[in-house]
C-alpha cells in the first residue's frame, strides 16, 4: 500500500509522536561518513527523539554494495536489533537504498524511515520503495520494493550540500516535468537561479508527480517505467565511469542521458526540434564534460544488461511531446550510437 500521508515536509518535529505511536524496541539510525558530520546534529535537536545506536558507513556510490550491507546487518546484530525494530536512514540516495534493502531483508524484513538529505534523494531515491545496490558496477542490479513507513523531507538539509549536488537532484526535477507536465518545465525556464527557497516550493510538486506514477504501478511494470527517461543511456555512463575509478553525479549523468532520449525521440516520435533544442540547452549546463574519447562500444555493451531490456534488446523511454511518454521503445543500436556522437559534440 502506498499513500502519500506518509510523505511529510519540514516537519522533522512531527518524528517523535510518530514513535511514541509505534513503541519500537529500538531505534537505530543510519548516516555515512559525510551526513554523520552535516546532518545528524540537526535531526537531532529538530527530532529530539531517542536513538539507540547509530551506524555510520562509507560515503559515495562506490560504497554501495553488498560487503557495505554486510557491514550494516552485522551490526544490527551486534546491537540486539530484533523485527520490533525501526531503522532510519539519514542521508542521500546510497544511504536511503542501502539502508532501505538492509531493513527490507534484514529478518526478513523490519520497518525503516527515510530522512533524505540530498535533492536528489528527496525527490527521487526517497519515494516509492526501490531499494537496494550496486553489484559488480551495475547499477541497482540487486534489490527489492520496499515502502518506507515513513518519508520526512526538509529543506534545511540542503544547505549541506555543494551548487554541484543541487544542480544534479535538479536534474530529476527536470526529468519530472518533462514526462508529466509542460506547465512545470516552462515554469522551471523562467526561474533566474537554482535557489533553496524556490526548490522549498518545487520539491512537493515533483515528488507528487512521481508518487503519482508510483501509485498506479508500484512494482514497474507499465506506468512507472516513464520514471526511467533519460536513465538508460545515464546509468552505463555512470557504470563505465565508475569502473575506471572515476566520478560522476547521477544526475549529471541522467542529464547526458536526457540529451541522447530528446535526440531519438526526434528522429523516432518526431518530438518538436523547437522543443529538442530549448531541452538541450537548458540541460547542458546541468551535465558535466563528457569525453570525446568516450568509449561508446562499452555504453552500448553496458546498455544491453538494462534492467528494462528484454531478449537483449536495448529499450529507451521516449518523449512524442512534453508530457507525452512512449516506453519499451527498441531502438537500433547504430543509430543510438550516432545519437550519443551527435550528444558528445553538443558538450
Amino acid at each position: 500500500m502506498i499513500s502519500a500521508d506518509n510523505i511529510t515536509y519540514h516537519s522533522l518535529k512531527d518524528l517523535s509522536p510518530f514513535l511514541a505511536q509505534k513503541r519500537y524496541s529500538k531505534v537505530i539510525v543510519l548516516c555515512d561518513s559525510n551526513t554523520v558530520e552535516a546532518c545528524l546534529p540537526y535531526f537531532n535537536e529538530q527530532s529530539q527523539i531517542s536513538m539507540d545506536h547509530l551506524i555510520v558507513i562509507p560515503a559515495g556510490e562506490r560504497h554501495k554494495t553488498l560487503q557495505t550491507c554486510s557491514d550494516v546487518w552485522q551490526q544490527l546484530v551486534d546491537c540486539g536489533a530484533d523485527r520490533y525494530t525501526l531503522l532510519i536512514n539519514l542521508g542521500g540516495g546510497v544511504v536511503g537504498d542501502l539502508g532501505g534493502f538492509c531493513a527490507a531483508t534484514y529478518m526478513r524484513g523490519i520497518d525503516f524511515i527515510q530522512v533524505p538529505t540530498s535533492l536528489l534523494a528527496q525527490v527521487d531515491a526517497s519515494v516509492g520503495g526501490k531499494t537496494g545496490i550496486d553489484f559488480n558496477h551495475y547499477k541497482n542490479m540487486v534489490g527489492v520494493f520496499a515502502q518506507s513507513n515513513a518519508v520526512y523531507i526538509d529543506t534545511a538539509f540542503l544547505r549541506t550540500l555543494p551548487p554541484a549536488e543541487l544542480r544534479s537532484g535538479f536534474v530529476e526535477m527536470i526529468k519530472h516535468a518533462l514526462i508529466a507536465d509542460r506547465a512545470i518545465w516552462e515554469d522551471m525556464q523562467s526561474w533566474p537561479t537554482l535557489s533553496i527557497d524556490r526548490l522549498r516550493t518545487s520539491i512537493p510538486q515533483s515528488v507528487q508527480i512521481k508518487h503519482n506514477i508510483v501509485v498506479a504501478d508500484p512494482l514497474e511494470s507499465g506506468l512507472r517505467k516513464q520514471l526511467n527517461f533519460g536513465h538508460t543511456v545515464g546509468h552505463a555512463l555512470e557504470r563505465l565511469i565508475l569502473s575506471r575509478k572515476q566520478h560522476i553525479r547521477h544526475g549529471e549523468a541522467v542529464a547526458f542521458g536526457i540529451v541522447v532520449a530528446i535526440a531519438l525521440s526526434r528522429l523516432i516520435l518526431n518530438f518538436s526540434s523547437v522543443d529538442a533544442r530549448n531541452i538541450v540547452d537548458y540541460i547542458r549546463p546541468f551535465c558535466s564534460q563528457i569525453p570525446s574519447n568516450t568509449d561508446i562500444s562499452s555504453l552500448i555493451e553496458i546498455m544491453r544488461s538494462d534492467k528494462k531490456n528484454k531478449n537483449q534488446s536495448i529499450r529507451f523511454v521516449l518523449l512524442k511531446s512534453i508530457g507525452e511518454v512512449c516506453t519499451d521503445q527498441e531502438v537500433d543500436e547504430q543509430l543510438i550510437i550516432n545519437c550519443i556522437e551527435e550528444s558528445i559534440a553538443q558538450f
